[in-house]
Protein backbone atom coordinates (compact mmCIF):
# COMPACT_ATOMS: atom_id res chain seq x y z
CA UNK A 1 0.00 0.00 0.00
CA UNK A 2 2.96 2.11 0.70
CA UNK A 3 3.99 1.90 -3.24
CA UNK A 4 0.47 1.68 -4.75
CA UNK A 5 -1.04 5.08 -5.80
CA UNK A 6 -5.04 4.04 -4.91
CA UNK A 7 -5.45 7.87 -6.02
CA UNK A 8 -4.61 7.00 -9.38
CA UNK A 9 -6.77 3.61 -9.74
CA UNK A 10 -9.35 2.83 -12.16
CA UNK A 11 -10.66 0.12 -13.47
CA UNK A 12 -9.75 -1.92 -17.31
CA UNK A 13 -12.47 -3.64 -19.16
CA UNK A 14 -12.37 -7.05 -19.69
CA UNK A 15 -11.66 -10.13 -17.72
CA UNK A 16 -8.69 -12.75 -18.37
CA UNK A 17 -10.16 -16.01 -16.97
CA UNK A 18 -11.25 -18.20 -19.58
CA UNK A 19 -14.91 -19.05 -20.27
CA UNK A 20 -14.88 -22.70 -18.59
CA UNK A 21 -14.03 -21.21 -14.92
CA UNK A 22 -16.81 -17.94 -15.39
CA UNK A 23 -19.11 -19.18 -13.14
CA UNK A 24 -16.02 -19.79 -10.40
CA UNK A 25 -14.15 -17.17 -11.08
CA UNK A 26 -14.70 -13.22 -11.28
CA UNK A 27 -11.94 -11.08 -11.87
CA UNK A 28 -10.82 -7.72 -11.83
CA UNK A 29 -7.79 -5.48 -13.36
CA UNK A 30 -6.85 -2.11 -12.16
CA UNK A 31 -4.43 0.46 -13.50
CA UNK A 32 -2.44 2.30 -11.24
CA UNK A 33 1.45 3.60 -10.38
CA UNK A 34 4.11 1.94 -8.65
CA UNK A 35 6.86 4.48 -7.52
CA UNK A 36 6.18 6.46 -10.55
CA UNK A 37 5.43 3.43 -13.20
CA UNK A 38 3.13 1.46 -14.44
CA UNK A 39 1.60 -1.25 -12.54
CA UNK A 40 -1.78 -3.41 -12.49
CA UNK A 41 -3.80 -4.42 -9.39
CA UNK A 42 -5.29 -7.69 -10.25
CA UNK A 43 -8.03 -9.06 -8.02
CA UNK A 44 -9.72 -12.60 -8.62
CA UNK A 45 -12.72 -13.64 -6.54
CA UNK A 46 -12.90 -17.55 -6.14
CA UNK A 47 -16.32 -17.73 -5.36
CA UNK A 48 -16.60 -21.56 -5.04
CA UNK A 49 -16.93 -24.11 -1.97
CA UNK A 50 -13.73 -26.11 -2.49
CA UNK A 51 -10.80 -24.44 -3.21
CA UNK A 52 -9.07 -24.63 -6.37
CA UNK A 53 -5.42 -26.56 -5.61
CA UNK A 54 -4.33 -25.23 -8.87
CA UNK A 55 -5.06 -21.52 -8.40
CA UNK A 56 -1.46 -20.38 -7.92
CA UNK A 57 -0.84 -22.07 -11.44
CA UNK A 58 -4.09 -20.32 -12.84
CA UNK A 59 -2.96 -16.90 -11.30
CA UNK A 60 0.56 -17.22 -13.04
CA UNK A 61 -1.39 -17.69 -16.25
CA UNK A 62 -3.99 -14.99 -16.02
CA UNK A 63 -0.58 -12.45 -15.01
CA UNK A 64 1.03 -13.89 -18.58
CA UNK A 65 -2.15 -12.33 -20.24
CA UNK A 66 -2.08 -9.33 -18.95
CA UNK A 67 1.54 -9.12 -19.65
CA UNK A 68 0.58 -9.93 -23.20
CA UNK A 69 -2.46 -7.42 -23.40
CA UNK A 70 -0.04 -4.61 -22.20
CA UNK A 71 2.50 -5.69 -24.72
CA UNK A 72 0.13 -5.62 -27.57
CA UNK A 73 -0.86 -2.20 -26.51
CA UNK A 74 3.03 -0.90 -25.62
CA UNK A 75 4.73 -2.74 -28.39
CA UNK A 76 7.50 -0.67 -27.52
CA UNK A 77 7.57 -0.68 -24.25
CA UNK A 78 11.40 -0.99 -22.33
CA UNK A 79 9.83 -2.81 -19.10
CA UNK A 80 7.06 -4.92 -17.85
CA UNK A 81 4.58 -3.47 -15.33
CA UNK A 82 4.53 -4.61 -11.52
CA UNK A 83 1.09 -6.83 -11.63
CA UNK A 84 -0.14 -7.59 -7.80
CA UNK A 85 -2.17 -10.39 -7.56
CA UNK A 86 -4.70 -10.90 -5.09
CA UNK A 87 -7.36 -13.93 -4.46
CA UNK A 88 -10.37 -13.95 -2.43
CA UNK A 89 -11.75 -17.20 -1.33
CA UNK A 90 -15.34 -17.34 -0.17
CA UNK A 91 -15.57 -20.71 0.43
CA UNK A 92 -16.57 -22.16 3.94
CA UNK A 93 -14.29 -25.56 3.79
CA UNK A 94 -10.88 -24.57 5.09
CA UNK A 95 -8.56 -23.45 2.20
CA UNK A 96 -5.31 -25.94 1.98
CA UNK A 97 -4.41 -24.73 -1.40
CA UNK A 98 -0.54 -23.38 -1.44
CA UNK A 99 -0.39 -19.60 -2.67
CA UNK A 100 3.50 -20.68 -3.69
CA UNK A 101 3.41 -21.60 -7.16
CA UNK A 102 6.61 -24.05 -6.48
CA UNK A 103 4.17 -26.40 -4.42
CA UNK A 104 2.38 -27.29 -7.06
CA UNK A 105 5.79 -29.79 -7.91
CA UNK A 106 5.82 -33.26 -6.20
CA UNK A 107 9.54 -32.26 -5.69
CA UNK A 108 11.81 -32.75 -2.34
CA UNK A 109 12.21 -28.43 -0.94
CA UNK A 110 16.02 -29.18 -1.29
CA UNK A 111 15.34 -30.30 -5.20
CA UNK A 112 12.96 -27.13 -5.31
CA UNK A 113 15.72 -24.69 -4.66
CA UNK A 114 18.31 -26.74 -6.56
CA UNK A 115 16.08 -26.32 -9.36
CA UNK A 116 14.81 -22.67 -9.12
CA UNK A 117 18.11 -20.96 -7.97
CA UNK A 118 19.96 -23.38 -10.48
CA UNK A 119 18.38 -24.10 -13.12
CA UNK A 120 15.79 -21.57 -12.61
CA UNK A 121 13.22 -23.96 -13.87
CA UNK A 122 10.74 -23.07 -10.81
CA UNK A 123 9.20 -19.65 -11.72
CA UNK A 124 9.03 -17.93 -8.20
CA UNK A 125 5.47 -16.72 -8.26
CA UNK A 126 2.66 -16.63 -5.16
CA UNK A 127 -0.68 -14.35 -4.91
CA UNK A 128 -1.91 -12.43 -2.21
CA UNK A 129 -4.69 -14.39 -0.19
CA UNK A 130 -7.69 -13.15 1.45
CA UNK A 131 -9.85 -15.76 2.62
CA UNK A 132 -13.02 -14.58 4.19
CA UNK A 133 -14.26 -17.73 5.52
CA UNK A 134 -11.36 -17.19 8.29
CA UNK A 135 -12.06 -14.04 8.89
CA UNK A 136 -13.57 -12.71 12.19
CA UNK A 137 -16.78 -11.17 11.49
CA UNK A 138 -16.18 -8.20 13.70
CA UNK A 139 -12.88 -7.71 12.22
CA UNK A 140 -14.56 -8.09 8.63
CA UNK A 141 -17.17 -5.64 9.35
CA UNK A 142 -14.39 -3.22 10.90
CA UNK A 143 -12.29 -3.04 7.86
CA UNK A 144 -11.45 0.54 6.40
CA UNK A 145 -13.83 -0.04 3.19
CA UNK A 146 -16.17 1.82 1.55
CA UNK A 147 -19.64 0.64 3.09
CA UNK A 148 -20.53 -0.83 -0.59
CA UNK A 149 -17.60 -3.29 0.13
CA UNK A 150 -18.15 -4.45 3.41
CA UNK A 151 -21.93 -5.65 2.50
CA UNK A 152 -20.11 -7.30 -0.59
CA UNK A 153 -17.56 -9.10 2.07
CA UNK A 154 -20.54 -10.05 4.19
CA UNK A 155 -22.85 -11.66 2.27
CA UNK A 156 -19.71 -13.29 0.45
CA UNK A 157 -19.36 -14.75 3.66
CA UNK A 158 -22.30 -16.32 4.52
CA UNK A 159 -22.62 -19.98 3.99
CA UNK A 160 -24.61 -21.32 1.10
CA UNK A 161 -28.03 -22.13 2.49
CA UNK A 162 -28.45 -20.52 5.29
CA UNK A 163 -31.81 -20.31 6.80
CA UNK A 164 -31.50 -18.69 10.08
CA UNK A 165 -31.58 -14.66 8.85
CA UNK A 166 -30.78 -13.23 12.06
CA UNK A 167 -27.95 -15.15 12.62
CA UNK A 168 -26.62 -14.90 9.18
CA UNK A 169 -27.09 -10.88 8.86
CA UNK A 170 -27.89 -9.48 12.36
CA UNK A 171 -24.59 -8.55 13.02
CA UNK A 172 -24.62 -6.70 9.32
CA UNK A 173 -27.34 -4.44 10.63
CA UNK A 174 -26.06 -1.37 10.42
CA UNK A 175 -23.90 -1.73 7.19
CA UNK A 176 -27.00 -2.65 5.47
CA UNK A 177 -29.19 -0.04 6.56
CA UNK A 178 -26.77 2.38 5.59
CA UNK A 179 -26.58 1.09 2.11
CA UNK A 180 -30.53 0.60 2.12
CA UNK A 181 -30.78 4.75 2.87
CA UNK A 182 -28.30 5.65 -0.30
CA UNK A 183 -31.39 6.08 -2.75
CA UNK A 184 -28.42 6.38 -5.08
CA UNK A 185 -27.88 2.66 -4.22
CA UNK A 186 -30.94 1.23 -4.40
CA UNK A 187 -29.46 -0.48 -7.87
CA UNK A 188 -26.41 -2.03 -5.20
CA UNK A 189 -29.09 -2.90 -2.82
CA UNK A 190 -31.40 -5.13 -5.43
CA UNK A 191 -28.34 -6.80 -6.16
CA UNK A 192 -27.48 -7.88 -2.84
CA UNK A 193 -30.74 -9.16 -2.36
CA UNK A 194 -31.11 -11.04 -5.26
CA UNK A 195 -27.45 -12.90 -3.61
CA UNK A 196 -29.64 -13.65 -0.63
CA UNK A 197 -31.94 -14.89 -2.80
CA UNK A 198 -29.89 -17.39 -4.62
CA UNK A 199 -28.15 -18.83 -1.23
CA UNK A 200 -30.40 -18.88 1.05
CA UNK A 201 -32.40 -21.36 2.16
CA UNK A 202 -34.46 -19.28 4.14
CA UNK A 203 -38.18 -19.04 4.11
CA UNK A 204 -40.23 -15.73 2.83
CA UNK A 205 -41.85 -15.60 6.23
CA UNK A 206 -38.83 -15.66 8.21
CA UNK A 207 -36.83 -13.24 5.41
CA UNK A 208 -40.10 -11.11 6.00
CA UNK A 209 -40.17 -11.48 9.96
CA UNK A 210 -36.13 -10.80 10.38
CA UNK A 211 -36.40 -7.50 7.76
CA UNK A 212 -39.44 -6.11 10.26
CA UNK A 213 -37.46 -5.79 12.92
CA UNK A 214 -34.79 -3.37 10.71
CA UNK A 215 -35.73 -0.21 10.41
CA UNK A 216 -38.59 1.61 8.46
CA UNK A 217 -37.10 2.32 5.20
CA UNK A 218 -34.74 -0.06 5.01
CA UNK A 219 -37.45 -3.12 5.57
CA UNK A 220 -39.44 -1.08 2.97
CA UNK A 221 -35.93 -1.35 0.55
CA UNK A 222 -35.37 -4.55 1.38
CA UNK A 223 -38.98 -5.87 1.04
CA UNK A 224 -39.51 -4.39 -2.41
CA UNK A 225 -36.53 -5.45 -4.27
CA UNK A 226 -37.08 -9.04 -2.22
CA UNK A 227 -40.17 -8.69 -3.76
CA UNK A 228 -39.13 -7.99 -7.25
CA UNK A 229 -36.42 -10.64 -7.15
CA UNK A 230 -39.01 -13.75 -5.89
CA UNK A 231 -41.73 -12.15 -8.53
CA UNK A 232 -39.18 -12.90 -11.45
CA UNK A 233 -38.60 -15.91 -10.14
CA UNK A 234 -41.94 -16.98 -9.89
CA UNK A 235 -42.06 -15.90 -13.56
CA UNK A 236 -39.06 -17.96 -14.36
CA UNK A 237 -40.39 -20.56 -12.88
CA UNK A 238 -44.03 -20.71 -14.63
CA UNK A 239 -42.70 -19.96 -18.11
CA UNK A 240 -40.13 -22.97 -17.71
CA UNK A 241 -42.87 -25.27 -16.56
CA UNK A 242 -45.27 -23.91 -19.41
CA UNK A 243 -41.82 -25.07 -21.85
CA UNK A 244 -41.39 -28.44 -20.11
CA UNK A 245 -45.74 -28.78 -19.98
CA UNK A 246 -45.74 -27.82 -23.99
CA UNK A 247 -43.03 -30.22 -24.45
CA UNK A 248 -44.51 -33.37 -22.97
CA UNK A 249 -47.46 -32.93 -24.17
CA UNK A 250 -45.85 -33.00 -27.99
CA UNK A 251 -44.04 -36.00 -26.57
CA UNK A 252 -47.02 -37.77 -25.47
CA UNK A 253 -48.77 -36.63 -28.91
CA UNK A 254 -46.15 -38.59 -30.67
CA UNK A 255 -45.93 -41.83 -28.85
CA UNK A 256 -49.40 -42.37 -28.96
CA UNK A 257 -49.12 -41.62 -33.55
CA UNK A 258 -45.93 -44.40 -33.44
CA UNK A 259 -47.96 -46.62 -31.15
CA UNK A 260 -50.79 -46.51 -33.61
CA UNK A 261 -48.56 -46.72 -36.75
CA UNK A 262 -46.17 -49.27 -35.10
CA UNK A 263 -47.41 -51.02 -31.90
CA UNK A 264 -45.44 -51.69 -28.57
CA UNK A 265 -42.63 -49.55 -28.81
CA UNK A 266 -40.86 -50.55 -26.09
CA UNK A 267 -39.59 -48.66 -22.97
CA UNK A 268 -36.09 -47.45 -24.68
CA UNK A 269 -38.09 -45.68 -27.14
CA UNK A 270 -40.70 -44.34 -25.02
CA UNK A 271 -37.86 -42.69 -23.06
CA UNK A 272 -35.89 -41.25 -26.29
CA UNK A 273 -39.36 -39.32 -26.95
CA UNK A 274 -39.82 -38.23 -23.74
CA UNK A 275 -36.08 -36.89 -23.29
CA UNK A 276 -35.81 -35.66 -26.83
CA UNK A 277 -36.16 -31.58 -27.67
CA UNK A 278 -39.51 -30.31 -28.94
CA UNK A 279 -37.15 -29.50 -31.98
CA UNK A 280 -36.57 -32.90 -32.38
CA UNK A 281 -39.75 -34.15 -31.51
CA UNK A 282 -40.98 -31.90 -34.35
CA UNK A 283 -38.62 -33.41 -36.98
CA UNK A 284 -40.00 -36.97 -35.91
CA UNK A 285 -43.56 -35.95 -36.40
CA UNK A 286 -42.86 -34.48 -39.78
CA UNK A 287 -40.98 -37.61 -40.50
CA UNK A 288 -43.85 -39.53 -39.42
CA UNK A 289 -46.43 -37.87 -41.60
CA UNK A 290 -44.26 -38.27 -44.48
CA UNK A 291 -44.01 -41.91 -43.92
CA UNK A 292 -39.66 -41.49 -43.72
CA UNK A 293 -39.16 -42.29 -39.88
CA UNK A 294 -38.75 -45.87 -38.55
CA UNK A 295 -38.61 -46.92 -34.81
CA UNK A 296 -34.84 -47.30 -34.88
CA UNK A 297 -34.14 -43.74 -35.70
CA UNK A 298 -35.94 -42.89 -32.69
CA UNK A 299 -33.10 -44.23 -30.54
CA UNK A 300 -30.07 -44.66 -32.60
Amino acid sequence: LERLDLTALRAVPGSFVGPELTQRHVDALFVTRWADQDAYLYVLLEHQSTPDRMMAYRMLRYVMRIWDAHQEQCPDAYWLPVVVPVVIYQGRRRRKASTQFADLFNVDRADLDLLASVVGAVPRFSYLLDDLGRADPPVLAARPLTVEARVGLALLGLPSGFVDPEEALGRWRGVLSEVARRRSELDLFAAFTAYLWEISDTTDQRMDEFMATMEPEVADAFVSTYDRVRARERARGRAEGQAEGRAEGQAELLVSLLALRFGDLGEETRDAVFSASTDQIAAWSTRLIEGSLRVEDLTG
